[in-house]
């Protein structure tokens, strides 16, 4: 625990966090392009840098175990000095990890911005290391799914907080989402992750949450584009960051984003940083449609 005035608050770099959600083939990775390569370490649990081979920034690639993601989280976040010492993120694990991983501790220390594509393969690393651990064996033989999706959620929970709590460096977040219908036949928007837990947590966790979707403008009128858009309707893509009437997935705490904007990155980071009020949301004429844009993941 410290105090802080106004005035050192003001003073300390500050970075933001948010969770970018999107459909396969969207373009959410792509995003990265838009950031400062000497200032982006791009986190590669997807192995999705297939598609960005100009990526020309730092990255950490060949994720295979839980474990590489809870160093990495230790590594972003530091030591917890209450932390016991057989615990994660205690000073030993740091240790540990520092010795282990001592040019991924060294760029994360250099870097604005840290890229991490994506939420939805970490979960299931951690999914797969819940099923292995003898923690969630059933007392009669085999697993207790029920232990295997709580301790899946205490990972990743304790993960995303983890690296939530490194003030000075922007985080993040790319996952995949999908539409589907309820029980009642309406349609709805799932996150890609496995068990329930995990997503209730995340709008208490993070402090910005986004849909990338594709939206078609007429006379002023923002629609969402779908299968039966006809295709010579140009289509745009933008990043839906509050409440909004498609029940998409949107938070913003505070007051620099509107519900619509465009996916404009790194402009949408700085204002974060900067709590700059959004301005009136206009399609810009020439922005380039979805359907001249390059694909991507």
């Amino acid at each position: 625990m410290r105090l802080q005035t106004l005035e050192s608050r003001q003073a300390s770099k500050k970075g933001a966090s948010i969770l970018i959600l999107g459909q396969h083939g969207i373009g959410k990775t792509s995003l990265c392009r838009q950031l400062d390569p000497r200032e982006t370490l791009f986190v590669d649990v997807e192995n999705s840098l297939q598609s960005l081979e100009d990526w020309a920034g730092p990255a950490l690639t060949g994720f295979v175990d839980w474990t590489e993601i809870r160093d990495l989280a230790c590594l972003i976040g530091g030591p917890v000095p209450s932390a016991l010492p057989d615990e994660s993120f205690s000073a030993a694990h740091y240790k540990r990890a520092m010795e282990k991983w001592p040019d991924a501790a060294k760029k994360i220390d250099e870097v604005d911005t840290i890229f991490w594509d994506s939420f939805t393969r970490s979960a299931r690393l951690a999914q797969a290391f819940a099923e292995r651990s003898p923690k969630t064996n059933a007392p009669k033989g085999g697993k207790d799914k029920w232990a295997v999706f709580g301790m899946l959620a205490d990972e990743m929970i304790a993960v995303i907080e983890h690296v939530q709590s490194r003030q000075d460096k922007n985080k993040v977040f790319v996952g995949i989402m999908d539409e589907a219908v309820d029980p009642m036949g309406r349609p709805v928007w799932e996150i890609q992750c496995p068990g329930s837990k995990t997503l209730k947590a995340l709008p208490g966790i993070l402090d910005n949450i986004a849909s990338l979707v594709r939206v078609t403008v007429s006379e002023g009128c923002v629609s969402l584009a779908n299968a039966s858009t006809p295709q010579e309707t140009p289509q745009f893509r933008a990043l839906i960051c509050q409440e909004n009437p498609w029940k998409l997935f949107g938070k913003h705490r505070g007051s620099a984003l509107q519900m619509i904007e465009q996916p404009d990155l790194a402009g949408i980071l700085r204002r974060l940083n900067e709590h700059t009020p959004p301005k009136p949301m206009t399609m810009d004429p020439m922005s380039v449609p979805i359907t001249q844009q390059q694909p991507g993941n």
